[in-house]
């Protein structure tokens, strides 16, 4: 329940209002709007809707701010907490909307597409998914009997087919905030196609640029579909792909 979440996330609330580098925030009447503010409004106004027990409200706060600056590792730690509680729907929330699709002649489901993820843009069926799905269709050996990442996964249509069509495993990778729709996509296809051998899919959040973890280390392909639009995320990427690939 609500209370028993908000219990879980005093350790990290509790060391939020002790970093000396980020002051306490000042008494206002309104709040900006998440995706005008700044950084530092941004960390307030989560900080104070953690206090205020609005779990939701601040998930999205620090959504926001990692999305100005993915490598605060603060704003890091508080995603992936939420990520591990699962905060429930409100009530009055409307169910993610289920749809077949066809990706490059592989029948699987999309749940959530176009709902985005706090300000991500990784609810969208982008061209290149099924260009990169095509290409590998034609080049079965770059991914057979292979583990394989995949950066900046979104719905997970692209890495769900790599399973299907001969990788031994798949890891889907995107920012801690999309990894609940990614969840949902990985679950909705889970078995869909019984007589082929699909590989295991796992979901793991990877924030570019940023140390990798254990669950990243093995993989001997990378992947990835229309992940960069902004150039200052290009340098991050690089050194992604570079650390996973040594």
């Amino acid at each position: 329940n609500r209370s028993a979440v908000s219990m879980l996330l005093q350790p990290i609330l509790a060391t939020l209002w002790q970093s000396p580098c980020l002051p306490a925030a000042p008494a206002r009447q309104l709040l900006p709007p998440r995706m005008s503010a700044s950084p530092q409004a941004l960390f307030e106004r989560g900080r104070d809707e953690m206090q205020a027990g609005q779990l939701r409200a601040a998930r999205d706060s620090f959504a926001a701010l990692l999305e100005l600056e993915p490598h605060n590792t603060v704003a890091q730690q508080i995603m992936a907490r939420f990520e591990e509680l699962q905060l429930p729907e409100e009530q009055g929330d409307s169910p993610m909307e289920r749809e077949a699709v066809s990706l490059a002649g592989l029948e699987l489901q999309v749940v959530g597409r176009g709902r985005e993820a706090q300000g991500t843009c990784g609810a969208h069926l982008w061209a290149s998914a099924p260009a990169l799905v095509e290409w590998v269709q034609d080049h079965p050996e770059i991914i057979r009997g292979r583990r394989v990442l995949e950066l900046g996964a979104g719905l997970g249509l692209v890495g769900t087919s790599l399973a299907r069509l001969g990788a031994s495993s798949v890891t889907l990778t995107d920012m801690p905030q999309q990894l609940s729709l990614l969840r949902a996509n990985v679950e909705a296809n889970r078995g869909e196609a019984e007589a082929e051998a699909e590989a295991e899919v796992e979901v793991s959040s990877l924030v570019w640029g940023s140390p990798l973890q254990r669950c990243h280390a093995g993989h001997e392909v990378v992947v990835a579909a229309d992940v960069v639009y902004d150039e200052p995320l290009v340098a991050p990427l690089a050194a992604s792909v570079i650390e996973l690939l040594l």
